[in-house]
């Protein structure tokens, strides 16, 4: 993943790292790896078993992004977008998804990279799926299942971040609590269960592939703009 102060994804990080001696290091949420309400239990599985190579067709996942409680005030989100264009080496395979209280969550990641110019008032909640072989040079895939911030072969680190109406950013917490994925690609599906501190939330969410040129050139950190 490539960082800038103008792209909400980089506060997710890398859920995994890649490596051939060992599971990766956690990046988020890595105090705690059960969340109180186990959101497993009432996920049902995807119904054609997710395949050997992670695809899964989503029949029974989640197609609508809906949360309950939130950061500090509840949390709405309108839209999701899935980023996976990320350097990728060995036996590590990452997406990351991003759910925001705007209903244009893919055209605002692609503004904020392309242009540097940052979001007003919208809170974003940023998942970072990693998949992780012990095999080195084997493949690897993002594959139906429950993410925890402790896993071996699955990974999932969380961010919460909420831009005031001057784009400073409010809150930028990291979570402990697991994601069910439903449905691993094109559309990522499923459900999450998070504590950022005493906060909690919980939801669905069903993001899209979003395509982003992440070599387009990155603007300076310092070059981050407000409309």
């Amino acid at each position: 993943m490539r960082p800038t102060a103008a792209l909400i994804l980089v506060l997710g990080g890398a859920a995994c790292s890649s490596s051939s001696g060992g599971p990766p290091p956690v990046d988020a949420g890595a105090r705690d790896s059960t969340a109180t309400d186990a959101v497993a239990d009432v996920m049902p599985p995807p119904a054609d078993g997710g395949g050997a190579d992670g695809a899964d067709a989503g029949i029974g996942c989640p197609s609508a992004n809906a949360a309950t409680g939130g950061v500090g005030a509840p949390f709405g989100p309108q839209s999701a977008a899935a980023f996976s264009d990320f350097e990728a080496s060995g036996n590590l395979a990452e997406v990351t998804v991003v759910i925001a209280s705007t209903a244009t969550t893919c055209t605002m990641v692609q503004s904020q990279w392309a242009t540097a110019a940052l979001t007003p008032s919208v809170d974003e909640l940023v998942l970072t799926l990693g998949a992780y072989s012990t095999t080195s040079g084997a493949p690897v895939a993002l594959t139906p299942g429950t993410y925890t911030p402790t896993g071996a072969a699955r990974q999932v680190g969380a961010v919460f971040v909420s831009y005031d109406a001057s784009c400073a950013s409010s809150t930028a917490l990291e979570a402990t609590g697991q994601v069910v994925l439903c449905g691993a690609g094109p559309t990522y599906s499923g459900t999450f269960d998070l504590h950022f501190g005493a906060s909690h939330v919980s939801g669905t969410f069903s993001a899209p592939a979003c395509a982003v040129d992440w070599d387009a050139g990155a603007p300076a950190d310092a070059g981050a703009t407000c409309p």
